[in-house]
């Protein structure tokens, strides 16, 4: 489960990263091409009941990954459970690219300057004169 916000932030942030041209859709549109996408794989009305029986507020709620990404495949056309899925070496793993996308906006940093995180160690890739 997951905020409805962060979900909506996050691919404001994304369009804003990676899409300069477009400008994002509005959060209703979004949210139903999220699910014309994604189908059964992802609940955005989900709610919870706690102890006392009290429903909570609805949550977007995803299916596991693998199926997340099946959904996927077969909305677009791709072959389910293709390569594309797998990134190149060079690349790195999603994990360490994540770790280095924080390191260099959430402690303000510039690209390429080496901080080090608790248990991570990063180089610079930018030689100082």
């Amino acid at each position: 489960m997951t905020e409805k916000d962060t979900l909506i932030n996050s691919y404001k942030a994304h369009c804003q990263e990676y899409e300069r041209d477009k400008i994002p859709e509005t959060d209703s549109i979004f949210l139903r091409g999220l699910h014309a996408t994604l189908g059964e794989a992802v609940n955005l009305e989900y709610r919870k009941r706690d102890g006392d029986g009290k429903l909570s507020p609805r949550k977007p709620r995803f299916a596991s990954l693998a199926e997340c990404r099946k959904a996927f495949d077969l909305a677009v056309g791709n072959e389910p459970g293709g390569e594309h899925w797998t990134l190149p070496p060079e690349l790195g793993t999603a994990s360490e690219r994540a770790r280095q996308r924080w390191n260099q906006n959430a402690l303000g940093n510039e690209p390429g300057v080496s901080t080090t995180l608790p248990g991570t160690v990063l180089s610079s890739a930018t030689e100082v004169d």
